[in-house]
């Protein structure tokens, strides 16, 4: 071989690797573009469009063979998914909470406060796992009236118990006299 042909092929091998080397860079570049749109999307809860950034990043990454970013988009695109089931939730439970709040209305009106109780704590029991289901105002503002009508309905029930109670040692204390008196007639 001659040296002309071998400085020829180191040129030409050089010239790839710069070429590739610079393609590598703007790829890397587009990504991070990307990146940064797809943030920005995702903070002003535009998903459908992180999403689809996300996925430009991963075709490109592909293409490049740079395996670390379809990680960091595939997490990434995770994150919004359990942001938007997180959101779903929310918007489930404020639904649900609407219909009891208009349910357990009716029922206290009605006198049924055990009833509207056990509505509210099947309901409590139904999203007990959801970690911010007691943030949610509608929520809040369901356990606390049910906390307060709760005591107001135990501590009535307290009071016809024991009315009930005394009327009944009224009775027996009156039956009680009736049976001494008819006793000291019969024996006189």
């Amino acid at each position: 071989m001659k040296k002309k042909d071998k400085k020829s092929k180191d040129s030409e091998l050089k010239e790839r690797k710069k070429t590739s080397l610079d393609n590598r860079f703007e790829i890397a570049a587009k990504i991070d573009d990307l990146k940064v749109q797809a943030q920005n999307s995702y903070l002003t809860g535009n998903y459908n469009d992180a999403i689809n950034y996300a996925e430009e990043i991963i075709n490109f990454a592909v293409q490049s063979n740079i395996t670390s970013y379809v990680k960091d988009q595939e997490k990434f695109i995770n994150v919004i998914a359990d942001k938007l089931q997180k959101e779903y939730l929310v918007s489930e439970i404020k639904d649900v909470a609407t219909g009891i709040q208009q349910i357990y209305e009716t029922l206290l009106k009605t006198n049924k406060t055990e009833k509207a109780h056990e509505i509210l704590d099947d309901f409590k029991v139904k999203y007990h796992d959801f970690p911010e289901f007691e943030s949610i105002p509608i929520v809040q503002e369901l356990i606390t009236k049910d906390n307060k009508e709760w005591i107001r309905f135990n501590a009535s029930q307290r009071e016809i118990t024991e009315e009930k109670i005394d009327k009944d040692e009224k009775e027996e204390d009156f039956d009680s006299t009736i049976d001494e008196i008819q006793k000291f007639l019969r024996t006189r």
